[in-house]
This record gives C-alpha cells, sequence and structure tokens, in this order.
C-alpha cells in the first residue's frame, strides 16, 4: 500500500508538471489556464462558478480558461448541460481512483 502510494505520488506530480508546462507552451495558453489549473489540483470537479470564486477570475475569464483546457484535454464536462456545467481533471481523478482501486486487488500489478 505504501509503495502504491508513493507511486501514485510520483505520477501525480509528473501530471501536474507535464500539464502546466503543455498549458504554457500553447498558443491559447494563458495565466488564467494556469491559475486555474492550480486550483483543480485542489479541487478535481469544478463548476464555473467555484472557480472564480477559488481564483478571484471573473466567469468569462474562467469560461474561457476552461475551454482553453477542454481543448488540450485537460479537463473534460462531465454533466453535458449548458448551465451548471461541472468540469473535472479526468487524469488526475484516474490516478487517484486507480491509487485506491488497486491497492487492495492486484498489489503491484
Amino acid at each position: 500500500t505504501a509503495n502504491n502510494a508513493c507511486e501514485s505520488a510520483i505520477r501525480i506530480a509528473t501530471l501536474f508538471r507535464g500539464d502546466r508546462e503543455r498549458i504554457a507552451a500553447s498558443p491559447e495558453g494563458s495565466s488564467s489556464m494556469l491559475r486555474l489549473h492550480e486550483g483543480l489540483q485542489a479541487n478535481p470537479f469544478l463548476t464555473a462558478a467555484q472557480a472564480a470564486s477559488k481564483t478571484g477570475l471573473s466567469v468569462p475569464t474562467v469560461n474561457s480558461a476552461l475551454a482553453g483546457l477542454e481543448a488540450l484535454g485537460i479537463v473534460c464536462e462531465i454533466t453535458g448541460k449548458q448551465r451548471g456545467r461541472v468540469f473535472a481533471y479526468e487524469a488526475f481523478l484516474q490516478i487517484l481512483d486507480e491509487g485506491t482501486s488497486s491497492a487492495g486487488k492486484h498489489g503491484n500489478a
């Protein structure tokens, strides 16, 4: 279990660093996208209103940043709604899920 936790932590740190580099290198990359990415590291599920509240960015700026992160494949919208949409940092959530689901089933597999 400790090995799984350590491996997950390393994968998460690598994911965060890699995604930050992808955002910075992207033509539409912006400081708003980077700020939102930081917020997603603490809260991997966010609405635009929650993101605005947590980052201090305006809702239109957050929506633009979310669109950019979605275009890069970093977040995806999970509700299918037009209003009250929820965005998820999928790769981060996958690592967290693998760390909890594989510990008891597969050991180090």
